[in-house]
This record gives C-alpha cells, sequence and structure tokens, in this order.
C-alpha cells in the first residue's frame, strides 16, 4: 500500500512508513480466543482517526476512495435502509446527510472498516475498523 492510502487529517504529520509487521490483528473465525495479523495490503488503514471538521471528513472520503479503486478495500455499505447517497455517489461530488456511515472490508483478508459521522450538530465521528482489537494506532 502506498504512502496516500493511509487515512489522516489534513493538519496531522505523516508517520513513518515501518517494515516491520502489522500489530492489527482480526478474530479467527477458526479458532475461539486466536487472532491473525491482519494483511500488509489494509494494515495502514488499522488506525482510529477523529472526524472533527468536514475537511477531515472529506479527506478521509478521498482515501477511501482512493483505496477502494486500487483494490484494497471495497465498499459494502448499505444504504438501502437509511435512503441516504451512495459512497459513490458522496465522493463524486453529492452532499453527504445529516448522518454519514459506510463500511468497507479488505479484499485480501477481510478487516471490516467504518467510515461513520453524524454531521448536523458537528459531533463529528471517525474512521476506524470494526474491531476494537484491530486498532494499531489512534491519530
Amino acid at each position: 500500500m502506498t504512502e496516500r492510502s493511509q487515512v489522516q487529517p489534513e493538519a496531522a504529520s505523516q508517520p513513518h512508513k515501518s517494515e516491520e509487521v502489522s500489530v492489527c490483528c482480526v478474530p479467527n473465525s477458526n479458532v475461539k480466543g486466536h487472532f491473525r495479523m491482519s494483511c500488509k495490503k489494509c494494515s495502514d488503514l488499522c488506525v482510529r482517526i477523529p472526524l472533527h471538521h468536514p475537511s477531515d471528513l472529506r479527506r478521509a472520503i478521498q482515501i477511501a476512495n482512493e483505496n477502494v479503486v486500487d483494490g484494497t478495500i471495497s465498499d459494502i455499505s448499505d444504504n438501502s435502509a437509511l435512503g441516504g447517497p451512495s459512497f459513490s455517489q458522496v465522493f463524486a461530488g453529492e452532499p453527504w446527510d445529516d448522518i454519514v456511515g459506510y463500511r468497507f472490508k479488505c479484499t485480501t483478508c477481510g478487516e471490516l472498516f467504518s467510515l461513520h459521522a453524524e454531521t448536523y450538530h458537528g459531533h463529528g465521528g471517525f474512521w476506524e475498523p470494526e474491531n476494537r482489537k484491530s486498532v494499531r494506532e489512534d491519530l
């Protein structure tokens, strides 16, 4: 995964890339209580990023889309229940709803990610792995 694929607010500095194996882990569905390492393809996305400002949300949408386009993750959101715009529509410039919620899945290891925010009152949200044990860093 390239440096551009890291989800980060615009004001945050870029962390240094490491050649070490990621400490991000997801449950191994075959063995109760055991964990396996996430794949190298999605390990840079195993961070919890607060989204405080509209620019943070725009940047997270941009980076998620880059990772969808390059095949790292796929959009698995089901917006039919909420009736909001799809992820691709929001990326294309359609206004987001008061509640933003999109889900993604690593195409290699199956790690699940969430991009969610409450935009009406400005409470913000997060980009994060759905499994809390997968978070390798809070930024």
